[in-house]
């Protein structure tokens, strides 16, 4: 399993999800975990990848939110 951290912290939305989805889709990547600081993101991200048939998760780490995106 091939796995990317992405930091989208201090990113302005949609610029957080282009980057998940950007990485989701290299066919490469079984799975991505991307970094956020606004809830904003977190939920765009979330329904994006509900959109693209991805498996996602999401953890609250401090003020940061991890999101673990994955392949069905």
């Amino acid at each position: 399993m091939s796995e990317n951290i992405i930091d989208a912290r201090g990113l302005s939305c949609p610029e957080p999800v282009f980057k998940a989805r950007q990485a989701m889709l290299n066919k490469t990547n079984s799975q991505v975990k991307i970094l956020v600081d606004s809830e904003v993101a977190k939920d765009n991200i979330l329904n994006q990848a509900e959109i693209d048939n991805f498996s996602s998760s999401m953890e609250k780490q401090g003020e940061d939110y991890l999101i673990t995106l994955q392949r069905r």
